[in-house]
C-alpha cells in the first residue's frame, strides 16, 4: 500500500505560524509537513515576534479607536540585543588594525606609520557607533511599547551597525578614493535615517510612549537625527569633488551636537541663574 504524503492542513480563520503552534500544544492534531510548513513559516517569519490572531491578543489603542498589534517582545529585551550587536560592531572594527609579524625594530615604527590610516578609520567608526549607542538607549527610554514599524526600522538598524565594519575597511583601504567615501558617508546617513524613523513613528502613535513622554522631547529627537542625516549625506556629493574634504566634513556631525547640547543646556537654565 502506497505511503500516504502528509498535508499542511490550515484553520481557515488562522495563519500558519498559529497552525504551527495549535500543532503544539494538541499533539493528536494533523502535523503540518515539513517543507509546507517551513515555507509558510519562514512567509511569516517578521511576524514571529507580533502576537497573531490566534493565539496573542490585539491591544485597543484608545486614543485612536483602532485595534494594534503588540509585539511579543518588550523593549528591554530588544535593547538587550541591540547592546550586543552594537558591542560585537566595535569589537570588529579593532580587528581592521594590523602590523606585518616578525619585524625587525629598525621597521617596527614604519609599520605603525603605515597603520595609521586603519588606526584614524577605527577611531571614526568607533565615534559614530557610540553615538548611535547612546542614541538608542535615549530612544528606548521614551518606548512603551512596540509595533510591527518599530521593530522592522531596529531590526535594519542593528543590520546597518553589525556591517559597518566593512565601509570602514573601505575606508582604511580606499580612503582617497570616491566611491569608499561616499559609500561611508552613505551608510551613516541610513542609520541616522532609521533612528528618525522610529521617532517618527513615535510622534505619530502616542500609544507607543512610555508615560509622560512630551511630543517636545520627540521633536528633539528627531532635530537631532536630521543633523546627523544631513552632515553624512551632503558629504556624498562632496567626495565626488573631494574625498579628502568630505572626511572633514564629517567633523560637522560632532561640532553640531556639541553646539546642540550647549544650546539645550542654556535653555534648561532659569532667567537670572548662574553658570
Amino acid at each position: 500500500m502506497p505511503a500516504v504524503r502528509p498535508t499542511l492542513v490550515l484553520p481557515q480563520s488562522c495563519d500558519p505560524v498559529c497552525a504551527w503552534n495549535s500543532h503544539l500544544s494538541h499533539p493528536s492534531r494533523t502535523v503540518p509537513c515539513g517543507t509546507s510548513c517551513l515555507l509558510a513559516f519562514s512567509a511569516r517569519l517578521p511576524a514571529l515576534l507580533v502576537n497573531d490572531s490566534c493565539g496573542g491578543a490585539d491591544v485597543n489603542n484608545r486614543s485612536s479607536g483602532h485595534l494594534r498589534r503588540e509585539v511579543s517582545v518588550g523593549p528591554e529585551r530588544l535593547l538587550l540585543l541591540g547592546d550586543a550587536v552594537f558591542s560585537i560592531a566595535m569589537t570588529l572594527l579593532a580587528l581592521e588594525i594590523t602590523v606585518p609579524e616578525g619585524l625587525p625594530d629598525s621597521e617596527v615604527a614604519h609599520a605603525v606609520r603605515e597603520a595609521l590610516p586603519a588606526i584614524g578609520a577605527y577611531l571614526l567608526s568607533f565615534a559614530v557607533i557610540g553615538i548611535l549607542w547612546l542614541a538608542q538607549h535615549a530612544l528606548f527610554r521614551l518606548i512603551g511599547a512596540l509595533d510591527r514599524w518599530l521593530l522592522h526600522f531596529y531590526f535594519a538598524l542593528l543590520a546597518l551597525v553589525a556591517a559597518l565594519p566593512f565601509p570602514t575597511r573601505l575606508l582604511n583601504e580606499y580612503g582617497d578614493t570616491t566611491t569608499a567615501t561616499a559609500f561611508y558617508g552613505a551608510s551613516i546617513a541610513v542609520a541616522g535615517t532609521l533612528l528618525c524613523a522610529m521617532y517618527l513613528r513615535l510622534l505619530a502613535k502616542p500609544a507607543l510612549t512610555a508615560t509622560d513622554t512630551s511630543p517636545a522631547v520627540l521633536k528633539e529627537a528627531v532635530r537631532r537625527s536630521v543633523l546627523l542625516i544631513l552632515v553624512f549625506a551632503t558629504s556624498v556629493p562632496v567626495a565626488f569633488f573631494s574625498p579628502s574634504l568630505a572626511k572633514y566634513w564629517w567633523l560637522l556631525a560632532f561640532s553640531a551636537r556639541l553646539l546642540a547640547r550647549r544650546s539645550r543646556d542654556t535653555a534648561e537654565v532659569p532667567t537670572g541663574e548662574a553658570r
